[in-house]
């Protein structure tokens, strides 16, 4: 697989393309899976990262990276809660040991209330 190395403009709002970015964080793809075909997110082509920020911005301290093979696309950051980013992690077919990781320490996730 070919990693992307760069960094994406971070936006609050899903209406992101109408807004002003409020800073930007380094691509990833950590979410993505094999679903049996290809790796990605949800569809062929689709990736999503995730990200902690150091301090929370408008009380929200991660970013989910958006990102996509297709030409003419932008890839981007969106800022989401605690609890959207624990639902994007849980939807991550094989990726819960993001859970066990330094930066979700301080979150409260009851892994056995998802089952």
């Amino acid at each position: 697989m070919n990693k992307k190395i760069y960094r994406v403009n971070v936006y609050d709002q899903d209406d992101h393309y109408l807004n002003q970015p409020i800073g930007r964080v380094q691509y990833n793809q950590d979410l993505d899976y094999w679903n049996g075909n290809n790796i990605c997110y949800g569809s062929f082509g689709n990736h999503l990262g995730i990200t902690k920020l150091k301090k929370p911005i408008n009380g929200k301290s991660f970013v989910l990276v958006h990102g996509s093979d297709y030409q003419g696309s932008k890839d981007y950051g969106l800022l989401v809660t605690s609890e959207e980013a624990k639902q994007a992690v849980m939807e991550s077919e094989g990726n819960t040991d993001y859970f066990m990781q330094k930066w979700w320490k301080n979150e409260v996730i009851d892994l056995e209330e998802e089952e």
